[in-house]
């Protein structure tokens, strides 16, 4: 049955139910989307179905009241106190108002002392399925009338309809979301298969070719030895690379918890520099390890962690800094020593990161335009590899560039 409502039949919001009811709105996405033909046919078979001049499919928001399809009304939302339609929250059944000047709280609605001169009122509530009302389809007139039994019962089933087409319409559009998903999924996959059969090619054809010499003899001592230094260092260069792999294989994966002995953060990132120090020689940029604290001081940069892991998220960051800094540039290694946390943050001068990539910086396979370009090694995986080692030890991987200017990639962990 209907709910003839009189002056104050108010009542207080129950701030749960509220939060509730606006949860399930937004999980629709629909507030404030532009229109859309099944909406608008209901309204206007509300319209014909009450022999109203207005129809309102009306979703009741946190201060807006937004008019997902209107019959015989030109804006597209109100405040949500200017209007009628949260007349419908406050039950689950159809409410009629007979004549609005007759009720005290809506006699001075702008609705009714101005245009469209609202008397009559009856909306049925948006109902979904777990019980919340999220707003109404309700049909207004200028003078004072009353529904008939069909009229209700039709305005019911239509409301109920209004439910289906907001349950179709968020389902189509999830499986939008999951299509695209699964579009960029796959071009990702295109995208690491190409990359990774690049890198995994470079490094094999200059090991057969030097091989291929040393074979065939003829080759000095000097150049003999000098062939073997490019196998060893492209052979170390593909073990890493499968390393990464190894390793990017298990993102997002439930991982062994590492195991954690007291490290000097300061001694790790000695190492990284160490380790990278001849490539940053043949590439012209000058990589540097600053003092902690000075030159006689022990660093107590400690922290609690696994070696091995936390050398390779390290060494990741330093190579990615000497990687893409031209010749003529610096990278800086500092540690810094807090209440309670360490840290140590790799400044670069190197190309930086436009502002259309950084958002891409920290997923996997992802590699920016410069590393195209200029065919930087790599499969994009050293900074997620970095960030997700880093998170494994409770700490944060931040990273903060200017394009042109430079990079900064600091590591912060708790201090043992």
């Amino acid at each position: 049955m209907s709910t003839l409502v009189d002056a104050g039949n108010g009542g207080e919001v129950d701030t749960v139910a509220e939060a509730g009811r606006l949860q399930a709105l937004d999980a629709y996405a629909v507030c404030g989307t532009a229109p859309e033909q099944a909406f608008d046919d209901i309204a206007s078979l509300a319209a014909d179905l009450c022999g109203a001049p207005i129809a309102l499919v009306s979703l009741v928001g946190r201060e807006q009241v937004w008019f997902k399809a209107r019959h015989g009304l030109e804006v597209a939302s109100a405040g949500r106190e200017s209007v009628l339609c949260p007349l419908a929250l406050r039950g689950t059944d159809l409410v009629e108002l007979p004549d609005l000047t007759l009720v005290e709280e809506y006699a001075r609605s702008p609705l009714v002392v101005g245009e469209p001169h609202a008397r009559f009122y009856a909306g049925a509530p948006l109902l979904t399925a777990d019980g919340h009302v999220i707003g109404s389809l309700c049909v207004l007139d200028s003078v004072p009338r009353r529904l008939t039994d069909a009229q209700r019962r039709g305005l019911r089933t239509l409301a109920s309809h209004v439910v289906v087409q907001l349950e179709l319409r968020r389902r189509v559009c999830q499986e939008a979301v999951a299509n695209d998903r699964l579009r960029r999924a796959d071009q990702l996959k295109s995208d690491f298969l190409a990359r990774i059969t690049h890198e995994f090619r470079t490094p094999l054809t200059c090991i057969t070719g030097y091989l291929e010499l040393l074979v065939a003899g003829g080759l000095g001592p000097d150049e003999v030895a000098e062939s073997l230094h490019v196998v060893q260092r492209n052979s170390a260069r593909l073990t890493g690379l499968v390393d990464d792999v190894l390793a990017a294989s298990q993102l997002g994966g439930a991982a062994p918890a590492p195991e954690r002995t007291v490290e000097d953060l300061f001694d790790l990132a000695a190492e990284a520099v160490a380790k990278h120090a001849g490539t940053a020689a043949r590439r012209g940029v000058a990589l540097e390890l600053a003092a902690p604290l000075g030159p006689s001081e022990p660093s107590m940069a400690y922290v609690r962690g696994d070696r091995v892991g936390l050398a390779c998220a390290l060494s990741r960051v330093v190579s990615n800094a000497v990687l893409y800094t031209p010749a003529g540039g610096s990278a800086t290694v500092s540690v810094t020593v807090e209440a309670d946390r360490c840290a140590v943050s790799v400044t670069d001068t190197g190309v930086g990161v436009p502002a259309d990539e950084v958002a891409e910086v920290l997923k996997p396979f992802c590699r920016g335009r410069y590393a195209d370009e200029r065919q930087v090694p790599g499969a994009g995986l050293g900074l997620p590899l970095a960030a997700a080692t880093v998170q494994a030890h409770d700490g944060k991987l931040t990273f903060d560039s200017v394009h042109g200017a430079g990079t900064t990639v600091t590591i912060a962990l708790p201090r043992a």
